[in-house]
C-alpha cells in the first residue's frame, strides 16, 4: 500500500489465500505479536489502527520476518468495517490534537506528478503551486487555522460579481449533493461517504445557504465598467461544513465553469486567529454601543413623552376653560351705588346750562 499524497510505500499490505486453511496456517506460524491477546471486535480495530514495526534479530525463531523485521499479521477486515473504525478514529484524532483543521488543508489538493495537474495550463500549474506554497507557509504559524465552513477561490473572471460568485456556488453544492444521493449506496471514499451521511436526504437542496460570498477587488485600480477592478479571487462561506465540502469538490478544478484554459482553484480558507478574535471584539463593542445608545433613546424618548403629556394636560384645560359661558362677576350695593350715582351726575352735566337756571 502506498500514500496517496507522497506516492511511498506505507508499510502494509494484504495477502489473498485460496482457502482460509492456508491463512489460519499463515496466522499460526506468525503467531501473536508483542503479546497482544485480542480477540474479536477489538482484533479488527488493533489491526486497522496499529501498525508495528521493529527490527528484530534474524535468528529470532518465533514469527516472520522480512528484511529483519518480523510481521505483525492479522486477518483483514471487510472496507465497510475499516471505513468505520477508521472515521471514529480520525475524529478522536480530530478532536483531541488538530483543533485547527489542518487535515483539511489537503482537500482540493493537485499532485504535480498527477495527469490532473499535467493537463493544467501553464497558467494554472504556476498559481497552483504559488497557492500552495502560500497555503504551507501560513500553517507554520500556529495562529493559522483552516476553515471549515469557508472557500477561497481563485483564478476568478475579472468580470464575475458576489452575485454570480453566490449563485455558481449554490447551484454547483445542489449538483454535488443531487449527485452524491444517487452514488450514496456505491461510494468508495470515506470522505464522500461521511458528506452524505451529514445530508438530510429529504431536504438537502433547500438547505444549502450560501451565508457570504465576496470578490476582493483593488483599491488603487477601476474596472473599465466602473467600479474597482476585481482582483481574480474571492471567497464563499456556506452555513455548513459538509455543504463547503460538497462545493469544493464540484467546483475545483472543473473546465465546465470556465474553461480548460482556466480552471477554479477552490480550498479551504486560512483563518488569522489574532484578526478573528479583533474582528470578534469589534463587533461585540458595537452591538453594545448600539444597546446602549437604543436605552439613551428609550429614555429621551420617554422623557418627551413625560413633558408632552403634561404640555398636552395643559392645553387641554385651557381649552376646557375658553369652551364655558362667560359671567359677569357680581358687584356689591355699596359699588353699584356709587357707579350710580356717577352715572347720574353726568346726567346732570348734561343739561346744565351757563348762567344758571331760568326763572
Amino acid at each position: 500500500m502506498t500514500d496517496k499524497d507522497t506516492g511511498r510505500p506505507r508499510g502494509t499490505a494484504f495477502v489473498k489465500f485460496s482457502t482460509s486453511e492456508a491463512a489460519q496456517a499463515v496466522l499460526d506460524v506468525a503467531g501473536v505479536y508483542e503479546n497482544e491477546e485480542v480477540k474479536g471486535a477489538d482484533t479488527a480495530k488493533k489491526a486497522a489502527t496499529v501498525f508495528h514495526s521493529v527490527i528484530q534479530d534474524r535468528s529470532a525463531s518465533e514469527g516472520l520476518h522480512l528484511h529483519g523485521r518480523r510481521l505483525n499479521v492479522t486477518l483483514a477486515i471487510d472496507r465497510a468495517q475499516a471505513t468505520q473504525i477508521n472515521t471514529e478514529n480520525e475524529t478522536k484524532l480530530t478532536k483531541k490534537r488538530d483543533r485547527r483543521n489542518l487535515y483539511l488543508a489537503r482537500e482540493g489538493y493537485v499532485k504535480p506528478d498527477s495527469p490532473e495537474f499535467l493537463a493544467l495550463s501553464k497558467g494554472d500549474q504556476s498559481k497552483r503551486t504559488a497557492a500552495e506554497n502560500e497555503k504551507k507557509a501560513k500553517l507554520k504559524n500556529p495562529n493559522f487555522s483552516v476553515s471549515k465552513t469557508r472557500l477561497s477561490v481563485r483564478n476568478l473572471p475579472l468580470a464575475t460579481t458576489d452575485k454570480d460568485l453566490r449563485k455558481l456556488f449554490a447551484s454547483a453544492t445542489r449538483q454535488r449533493l443531487a449527485v452524491g444521493r444517487q452514488q450514496r449506496t456505491t461510494a468508495t471514499s470515506k470522505a464522500d461517504k461521511a458528506v452524505y451521511d451529514e445530508l438530510d436526504v429529504e431536504g438537502a437542496e433547500a438547505k444549502v445557504f450560501v451565508k457570504q460570498a465576496k470578490i476582493v477587488r483593488s483599491a488603487e485600480r477601476n474596472a473599465a465598467e466602473g467600479g474597482l477592478r476585481s482582483r481574480g479571487f474571492g471567497f464563499v462561506e456556506f452555513s455548513q461544513h459538509a455543504h463547503a465540502l460538497a462545493a469544493l469538490r464540484q467546483v475545483n478544478n472543473n473546465p465546465s465553469y470556465f474553461g480548460s484554459e482556466r480552471r477554479p482553484i477552490v480550498e479551504f480558507a486560512i483563518d488569522n486567529a489574532i484578526k478573528l478574535k479583533t474582528r470578534f471584539d469589534r463587533h461585540t463593542k458595537q452591538v453594545q454601543g448600539q444597546g446602549q445608545g437604543q436605552g439613551q433613546a428609550q429614555a429621551q424618548d420617554q422623557a418627551r413623552g413625560r413633558s408632552s403629556n403634561k404640555r398636552t394636560a395643559t392645553q387641554a384645560a385651557f381649552s376646557a376653560a375658553e369652551s364655558l359661558p362667560s359671567k359677569k362677576p357680581k358687584q356689591s350695593s355699596e359699588s353699584a351705588k356709587s357707579k350710580d350715582k356717577a352715572e347720574g351726575g353726568k346726567k346732570k352735566k348734561r343739561f346744565f346750562f351757563k348762567g344758571g337756571p331760568k326763572k
